[in-house]
């Protein structure tokens, strides 16, 4: 087999969206046909990344079209290598394709991988067991908080469920921990909501909480016996060491005789430390008698036994909370399920797990079956984020596609791979074409074996972003680090130089670190203030630089300063919705109209009311003039003035009728009377489109509107482009832009710690006949200390190498984000200076950080490139326009006849009710629930008779259970245009049968209508066309010829 699955190992700036772009072109304009590209998927990671590849796309695709000498096109030259055509044939295919394209956009299959697999599952939510309208739901938070609201409320009524909390709140406030019920359960399973804890507390949900509770009794018993072993060991160990205890090394010595046995039990590195150096003395103390050295050796083997019975007691100690925490899942999980049948509603994070449902060992799972015929190109991008789970799931479409001789493409870079905590899984990318499996998984090693035979890996490895200074200082610098890497580290980071592009020769590097005193952290910003001036003296914009940090709180602080500074920045947190004054004043008075005695809101609108308009005094007057009420006047003149202002802006009909009117409505109509619709506003154009988006999940009311809006208060804008503002953003946010001025500040910041899930098969106590007999897990965050529980030691040393590797590629992403200067400040106290990056620095570049600031290169003027090819051009509408859609839109009823001349109202209301039911069935798999549903939404007792006779024959239980296809009231148009709509088409294997039901008494007309259908049918179908006739309340079937 040939070269059909190509992998390319990219780096940064190393032209990974040109290698798509030309692949993607490659692939399309071999064919003569411009809609060749329909034959292509290509999925990433982020809308931005999309959009991004679809642009530059059509760009190439015009350019081509456009260009005057096409066969001197660098890009066309590229794609000509392996595309069988002439140059001008090229030029034309491309011209067509755009055409083509821009036509019938939404067959051009560049998207993201949730947006591909949520159209997956739309098109087989019936095979998949699915609502055909569900909702996707992307904020998890909200859906656990509404959950764990719900065990809250429930709280007296179920005994159990009380119990459980009650205890765990006990529990809390004796260990004085956080009694924050909710925030604690929230947390937990928030963070117990991804598709690596998933399996867990699956086999968790199987228990109750009769099983815990037996499960927590047990525990309790275990730890109070350990401690009672503890207790009686530290008095052997006391007694051991008394006749040189004095001699004994000190931290030792005070461990030993400590009165608290918990300090005891929670030991330090003095008694691991001792054992390793076999030696419990200071200097020679051990040589100096053999007492010492009987002692020693006494001490050393009670210690052997005694720490691994710590450790236990540790673990065990920590599953006390857990206890309460998992005996809740039970509950948790079914309201969960229930909370999401109830409100329609899929989690985007179950998309993966839903399709994995199916594609689980099936080697050719009936969902792609017709998918992948459609498709005979696949190109994968960010490959390091993907999950284990989402690459099973596009498995079979690769080998599939790999199999009839097609191409399928995967681009990434592990060194980027920054997002394992919504499960990506770097490891996937840094080993393909290799993959784990199980030993039994022959799907899986079958697959491999596949991938392997048609692989070929080539690495991009030219960096045509950044400055040869920058690149030269990141190679050796990532090149450092070889040695602290595991081997999977080492995998990853082996392809980690580069070759800067020629043409840009220049380049700054600066490394400086501060202090963590209060003046240090002040000269730290006066350091961000001069690279920035410095820059503006060199010809950059503010625009053209960026300031990244891994928290948003060290963002803030920077932005505050700035700001107090003269700077105008842009950051995510200053795009919020929430921050917008337009926004907060619209929001406020859509508030008042729903609440007008809520005296916090109308302070707060009295005050924007002022900002906004101060020429309103005299209707609002100013808030001085409030002063000389009371406290309670003053809520109520507050109310009547804000109620006044809303009647004269809107008028009272207005004001009142809005109580009760669509949110988006009552929205549209405060925009339009504050004349915020006079030009375009990106905040409030945001706001509408929001709550349009609301309405279609049904938060369709103002109050509705206002509760959605609280669980919202992160909606903002996508990052703007300005050249007048320096640019404020978390590393995960600068993945994938550059920016000729980079200055990363404090990178030393470490992330959330991680948490692992700790099989306790091991641990030889009653837990494991309780918990770990059906599989169970212990749950703990993960601590430096932990990793010296022999029990956990491997789990917790794998977490601490990924964690590492997590730092090691958020750096990676941040040092590699500039084209011309790079900047790093970082705030270290002296553990600080212990840290890796540091260290490895330090090592490689021979340079002491605390006595000298790093600099390596020129700092030059703005690198200026040609803009001729390069203008864009903008279209701003002039306003903001909207309409009232009743004073533009008028009703009318059905016109589709359904019965004989004569029916009465009743009659069509009947018959109108029956085809709206019947139209909801195409396949039917369990006939009792069919009968249910009939006897619920079918008021007539006739034709619930008819149907229920019918549905005993052996004819029309073969249409609802055997045809290939079935089409439900599709609408027909003969050569002149007129319009049919047959009740029911059913393709089956040798046959068409079209049905129309009716619901009266027979007609001759009737017959003529179904002939007309069969006559349209046989223009359409290969097959013979049959015709029937249903009489529903009659249990008839008659067959039309």
């Amino acid at each position: 087999m040939s070269s059909l699955f190509l992998i390319y190992k990219s780096g940064a700036g190393s032209g990974k969206t040109y290698t798509l772009t030309r692949e993607f072109l490659k692939l399309a304009l071999q064919y003569d046909s411009p809609w060749a590209y329909k034959q292509i998927l290509a999925v990433t990671f982020t809308k931005k990344a999309a959009n991004e590849m679809k642009t530059r796309i059509l760009e190439w695709l015009l350019e081509f079209a456009n260009e005057t000498d096409i066969s001197s096109n660098q890009k066309a030259k590229d794609i000509l290598e392996t595309v069988d055509c002439s140059a001008e044939i090229l030029q034309r295919r491309s011209a067509l394709m755009h055409e083509h394209i821009l036509h019938h956009y939404s067959d051009f299959s560049v998207q993201t991988i949730d947006s591909f697999v949520h159209r997956i599952i739309k098109s087989f939510s019936r095979d998949l067991k699915l609502s055909a309208d569900f909702e996707v739901e992307m904020d998890v938070e909200k859906v656990v908080t509404e959950v764990v609201s719900g065990q809250l409320r429930d709280m007296g009524e179920d005994q159990e469920l009380s119990d459980t909390l009650q205890n765990f709140l006990e529990f809390q406030l004796e260990e004085e921990k956080s009694t924050r019920l909710k925030t604690e359960l929230v947390d937990f399973f928030r963070r117990n909501s991804d598709e690596k804890a998933n399996e867990s507390l699956e086999k968790l949900s199987a228990k109750s909480f009769d099983d815990f509770k037996k499960v927590r009794k047990e525990i309790s018993a275990l730890a109070k016996k350990l401690r009672t072993e503890i207790k009686d060991k530290q008095s052997a160990l006391q007694s051991s060491a008394a006749p040189v205890i004095d001699d004994v090394t000190s931290h030792l010595k005070n461990w030993i005789l400590n009165s608290s046995l918990d300090k005891f039990i929670n030991y330090g590195k003095t008694p691991l430390t001792c054992i390793e150096k076999e030696n419990i003395f200071p200097g020679k103390k051990l040589e100096s008698s053999a007492e010492h050295q009987t002692v020693n050796a006494l001490i050393l083997t009670e210690l052997d036994g005694l720490l691994p019975l710590l450790d236990t007691y540790l673990v065990v100690s920590k599953l006390v909370k857990n206890c309460y925490l998992l005996a809740l899942i039970q509950d948790y999980k079914q309201r969960f399920e229930l909370y999401k049948e109830e409100n329609n509603t899929v989690l985007i994070s179950d998309f993966t797990a839903i399709i994995q449902s199916v594609v689980k060992d099936n080697p050719a799972p009936f969902i792609y079956e017709r998918l992948g015929e459609r498709y005979r190109y696949y190109l994968i991008d960010e490959f390091q984020d993907t999950s284990l789970t989402q690459w099973q799931n596009f498995l079979p479409l690769i080998t599939h596609t790999l199999a009839k001789g097609n191409m399928a493409m995967i681009v990434g870079d592990s060194k980027q791979a920054i997002y394992r905590w919504r499960n990506g899984d770097f490891k996937l990318f840094a080993e393909l074409p290799e993959m784990d499996s199980e030993p039994d998984d022959y799907i899986t090693k079958e697959a491999e074996a596949q991938l392997k035979l048609a692989s070929r890996t080539e690495q991009l490895d030219t960096n045509y972003r950044s400055s040869s200074e920058v690149v030269k200082f990141n190679n050796q610098f990532f090149t450092g680090f070889e040695t602290a890497l595991s081997e999977t580290g080492k995998a990853m980071y082996a392809g980690v130089s580069q070759t800067p592009a020629i043409n840009k020769e220049d380049g700054y590097v600066e490394f400086q670190l501060f202090g963590t005193r209060k003046d240090d952290n002040e000269l730290f910003l006066d350091r961000i203030l001069e690279i920035i001036k410095e820059a503006e003296q060199r010809n950059f914009d503010l625009g053209d630089i960026a300031i990244l940090a891994r928290k948003n709180k060290k963002l803030a602080e920077i932005a505050s300063f700035l700001s107090h500074s003269g700077v105008k920045t842009s950051s995510q947190e200053g795009l919020l919705l929430k921050h917008n004054l337009k926004v907060r004043l619209v929001m406020g008075l859509l508030h008042a109209v729903a609440y007008p005695l809520d005296d916090s809101n109308n302070t707060q609108l009295f005050t924007l009311l002022e900002t906004w308009n101060g020429k309103e005094a005299d209707l609002l007057l100013h808030s001085s003039d409030l002063e000389k009420y009371t406290t309670e006047e003053k809520r109520t003149h507050l109310r009547i003035r804000i109620w006044n202002y809303l009647e004269k802006l809107m008028g009272k009909a207005d004001s009142v009728s809005w109580k009760s009117a669509s949110a988006y409505d009552a929205l549209l109509g405060i925009v339009a009377y504050l004349k915020l619709d006079s030009e375009p506003d990106d905040y409030i154009e945001t706001l509408l489109d929001f709550s349009f988006h609301a309405a279609r999940r049904g938060q369709n009311s103002v109050k509705e509107f206002l509760e959605f809006w609280k669980d919202h208060d992160k909606l903002s804008l996508s990052t703007a482009e300005d050249k007048n503002s320096v640019k404020l953003m978390t590393v995960h946010k600068s993945k994938g832009l550059e920016f000729p001025v980079v200055i990363y500040a404090e990178p030393f910041s470490q992330g959330r710690p991680g948490q692992i899930w700790y099989d306790l098969e091991g641990l030889e106590t009653p837990i494991e006949q309780t918990i770990h007999s059906d599989g169970g897990f212990f749950k703990q965050k993960h601590q430096g200390q932990s990793a010296r529980f022999d029990l956990v030691k491997a789990s917790a040393e794998h977490e601490v190498s990924e964690k590492f590797l997590d730092g090691l590629n958020i750096l990676y992403v941040a040092l590699t984000r500039a084209s011309q200067n790079l900047f790093i400040l970082g705030l270290s106290a002296t553990d600080k200076l212990k840290d890796p990056t540091i260290a490895v620095f330090q090592n490689v570049f021979q340079h002491d950080l605390k006595t000298e600031v790093f600099k390596t290169g020129i700092l030059t003027e703005k690198r200026e490139y040609d803009e001729a090819n390069d203008v864009d051009v903008e279209i701003v509408p002039s306003s903001l326009k909207s309409y009232d859609w009743k004073n533009r839109l008028a009703f009318r009823f059905s016109n589709k006849e359904l019965d004989t001349e004569g029916s009465t109202v009743t009659e069509r209301t009947l018959g109108i009710q029956m085809h709206n039911v019947l139209a909801e069935f195409k396949w039917i798999e369990n006939w009792s629930e069919f009968k249910k549903d009939l006897e619920e939404k079918i008021l007539d007792e006739d034709i619930l008779n008819g149907l229920a006779e019918l549905s005993q024959t052996a004819e029309w239980k073969n249409w609802f259970t055997s045809p290939v296809n079935i089409w439900n009231e599709k609408h027909l148009l003969d050569s002149d245009g007129n319009e049919f709509i047959p009740d029911r088409v059913m393709e089956f294997e040798n046959e068409v049968i079209v049905a129309d039901y009716k619901a009266g008494a027979p007609n001759a007309k009737h017959p003529e209508q179904v002939k007309n259908y069969i006559s349209l049918l046989s223009n359409l179908f290969d097959k013979p066309v049959i015709g029937k006739l249903v009489y529903v309340k009659e249990g008839k079937m008659i067959e039309v010829n």
